[in-house]
């Protein structure tokens, strides 16, 4: 009688232990970039609104003074284009997020 009597009791415990235990979560994230004045990220869409995915510096390789992946407009440095402006805002991509749907045909 014992044994059985302990071998429910650890069954029971086992199963509120796996019982209790969370599934497991994918963060989603949302398709516009997130960005300020150094970095770029895709940020949370779920209930972890302070995760982060894909943070990454900007990135101007070819020079026309925005962020090739997110389109921020960066500073430009000395040897940029002399201070020439192409008529947008100071920060064309405007909010701190933008949309990845851009045509690269540009």
């Amino acid at each position: 009688m014992k044994r059985i009597v302990s071998v429910i009791t650890v069954i029971s415990v086992l199963c509120l232990t796996l019982g209790s235990c969370k599934s497991s979560h994918n963060h989603e994230y949302a398709n516009k970039w997130s960005f300020d004045e150094n970095n770029h990220w895709r940020a949370a869409i779920c209930e972890h609104t302070g995760e982060v995915n894909e943070l990454a510096a900007h990135t101007d390789a070819d020079k026309n003074g925005k962020c090739d992946v997110c389109k921020y407009a960066m500073p430009v440095s000395d040897g940029g284009n002399g201070g020439e402006s192409d008529g947008g805002s100071e920060n064309d991509a405007g909010d701190g997020e933008l949309d990845n749907n851009w045509d690269t045909n540009m």
